[in-house]
């Protein structure tokens, strides 16, 4: 039996104020029960959790296990009890911290390994070995333990909307120091660290990725008030640190970001001529190959094609209208992420005049015939 941070990492105490934790036990229940609703109840199954006098609020009670949430406010030391049908449990002494951040983390059922639940910041899409993350993006870790908020609200319920901690939350990722003050080299930095506003307990943190990810597992861990350019105490981060305190250490698979080269490619065209394109080639470099091409449309450009496994650029093209023209090519890899990068066509307006010198002058007009008079445009 104990009771310890309920994001299956099995964290041992130190717990934080407002997280969700596990209890283990034997007869802790007479049987198992869910909470059905919010704002969470603190008895199910005749079953409730005593934290230094307070109700804590229940997600889930059974014989040899309780998931509940610490209350806001409980400082340490605590003594828990659990009370079944009138009888009350031996008390459990359990240490708090201000926040003891922890990452939330599943079982991939295709490769039978631990993963952390990261999501795309934007689709919500979960990452795993088959969809790794990128560099450069936006990605949301959820998490448990961040600890007391700027704007308090009751245990037990939903926040409704973003409110975040009064702990700062800086990321280890790949063992470097990521802040909430953008890094000038790799772009990344902490958006966002607080609740999630739907679910009890439930933590996040919004970050954007460093741009130079490698291809394969990068680690990641959480640090709770991380001194700005001070070292950490230790790398990876350990439970047993006293300088910082750090989550569980997860591998998030990552994929390096995706690059088409060359960079720059212009080409010229006269409007009404049919030009032969310069047969171009297009190379593609990170993320996970194999990789696939695809050409955008531009209106006023037609003609051109793009070899969909090889990447080359070619056609016979026609523009119908003069300008500089932004010519789209994507590149994507099989996880499937993309990358579009911009071709420059610039196509010169058709001469007034067409001859060759020395010739015949072609000058193209429109005769109107009106009453009285002809009129030459």
């Amino acid at each position: 039996g104990g009771v310890v941070d309920a994001t299956g990492s099995a964290f041992p105490p130190p717990l934080a104020p407002g997280s969700l934790i596990s209890i283990y036990g034997n007869s802790l229940a007479p049987g198992p029960q869910s909470a059905s609703a919010v704002p969470l109840p603190t008895i199910l199954a005749d079953t409730t959790v005593t934290i230094n006098g307070q109700l804590a609020p229940l997600l889930y009670v059974s014989p040899g296990q309780i998931n509940a949430q610490l209350p806001f406010g409980i400082t340490g030391p605590a003594t828990l009890y659990v009370s079944v049908l009138g009888l009350q449990s031996n008390a459990v002494f359990v240490s708090i911290a201000a926040a003891r951040p922890s990452i939330f983390t599943y079982v991939d059922p295709a490769t039978k390994t631990t993963q952390p639940v990261i999501v795309n910041a934007v689709s919500g899409a979960l990452y795993s070995s088959t969809a790794p993350a990128q560099g450069g993006t936006y990605v949301t870790i959820y998490a448990n333990g961040l600890g007391a908020v700027q704007t308090p609200f009751a245990s037990g319920q939903i926040s409704g909307a973003a409110d975040s901690t009064i702990a700062t939350i800086g990321i280890l990722v790949g063992g470097q120091l990521v802040t909430t003050t953008p890094n000038s080299a790799t772009g990344a930095f902490v958006s966002y660290a607080g609740v999630n506003p739907n679910f009890v307990g439930l933590n996040q943190v919004n970050v954007l990725l460093p741009n130079n990810l490698a291809t394969g597992n990068t680690s990641i861990q959480l640090v709770a008030n991380p001194t700005p350019g001070a070292p950490i105490n230790a790398n990876p981060c350990t439970s047993s640190d006293v300088t910082d305190i750090c989550s569980n250490l997860v591998n998030l698979p990552t994929a390096a970001s995706l690059t088409i080269s060359p960079t720059i490619v212009s080409a010229q065209a006269t409007v009404g001529t049919n030009v032969n394109y310069p047969t171009q080639a297009f190379t593609g470099s990170g993320g996970r190959p194999p990789y696939t091409w695809s050409l955008g449309t531009v209106p006023g450009i037609s003609g051109l094609t793009i070899g969909s496994n090889t990447g080359i650029l070619s056609g016979k093209y026609t523009a119908t209208a003069a300008g500089v023209f932004a010519l789209p090519i994507t590149l994507t890899d099989s996880t499937p992420i993309s990358k579009t990068q911009n071709v420059s066509l610039t196509v010169n307006p058709a001469p007034l005049f067409q001859g060759a010198v020395g010739g015949a002058i072609t000058v193209p007009f429109t005769l109107t015939v009106g009453q009285g008079f002809f009129g030459f445009g």
